[in-house]
């Protein structure tokens, strides 16, 4: 493992692909995050996280 580390190899499971914009939306349409991760077929915990990193991101202030 130490080899693959210092040849740059990734090491692990690989990120799970998920459409982002689509759970932003779905929850702004008032779903439950159980309902979200049963349609997009991932775990709660998954929807969550996705959830925070919008609100941990940047936004954008319009004046």
């Amino acid at each position: 493992m130490r080899r693959a580390r210092l040849e740059g190899r990734h090491i692990g499971r690989q990120p799970i692909a998920v459409d982002r914009e689509a759970i932003f939306c779905d929850r702004r349409r008032g779903q439950s995050l159980r309902q979200i991760a049963r349609y997009h077929r991932i775990s709660t915990a998954t929807v969550r996280r996705v959830l925070a990193s919008q609100s941990s991101a940047p936004q954008e202030q319009v004046a």
